[in-house]
């Protein structure tokens, strides 16, 4: 078993979706790195530090498991870690081409990153569909984000 992966991502907000790849990774991982990066480029997009706190609640009681904010380059951060390892989560086709395409942006800054793709349990499931029904009811949430981080969800999205 490898010991340290990286899971990097905004995370806008963190979903059980997500959850389900940092539970897949623990099979591959003794440990994983949930890293939330910093988004410049999108307005009314929550803090760093919201988005990891959020993901954090989702996490609660799970092993093996921590979460970091970070900024820059992915590929500064994996040295910074002495990690080589990411893990991504692949939802269709359209996901796999684009993942692809960035390994292979990652391999030109360092030749030995290596990642771990987890098919998605749940590929319904993304941040934009839950940004998206924010306004609806709550119980609808609970089908797409962990329980104890609803009341965060809806505070810094809704």
């Amino acid at each position: 078993m490898n010991k340290i992966c990286v899971f990097p991502g905004s995370f806008n907000p963190f979903t059980l979706g997500h959850l389900d790849v940092v539970k897949g990774a623990l099979h591959y991982f003794e440990e994983v790195i949930v890293a939330v990066a910093e988004i410049t480029y999108k307005q009314n997009t929550p803090s760093a530090e919201v988005r990891a706190e959020i993901a954090k609640k989702s996490l609660d009681g799970l092993r093996g498991v921590r979460v970091e904010c970070f900024k820059g380059m992915l590929t500064d951060y994996l040295f910074e870690r002495d990690c080589k390892n990411i893990v991504r989560g692949i939802r269709d086709e359209k996901d796999r081409v684009y993942e692809k395409a960035l390994l292979d942006f990652y391999k030109k800054a360092d030749a030995d990153i290596e990642a771990t793709y987890i098919s998605a349990s749940r590929p319904f499931i993304s941040s934009g569909t839950v940004r998206s029904i924010l306004n609806t009811n709550d119980v609808e949430l609970k089908k797409y984000v962990a329980e104890n981080a609803i009341e965060d969800v809806l505070k810094y999205y809704g």
